[in-house]
């Protein structure tokens, strides 16, 4: 199945055509905002860690929001 882009682009102008910002979340985020999310039986080792930047690849953008959240990025 292919990503329907027209889809996309009418609900992203229908948000913005209601008031909302579009913004982006991050991909990486560090290990103890990942830690926040998930299951508690979750270990370190379970992450997919990126050594260069010490952050991890997020599973959801819940995990994008809550590091702007805790960087005070967000409003």
């Amino acid at each position: 199945m292919l990503i329907d882009y027209g889809k996309i682009d009418r609900s992203v102008s229908f948000y913005e055509s209601k008031g909302f910002k579009r913004i982006e979340t991050p991909w990486w985020v560090p290990e103890e905002i990942m830690m926040l999310t998930g299951p508690k039986e979750r270990t370190s080792d379970d992450l997919y860690k990126i050594n260069k930047n010490q952050k991890c690849l997020v599973a959801s953008a819940e995990q994008g929001f809550l590091y702007m959240e805790n960087k005070g990025l967000l409003p």
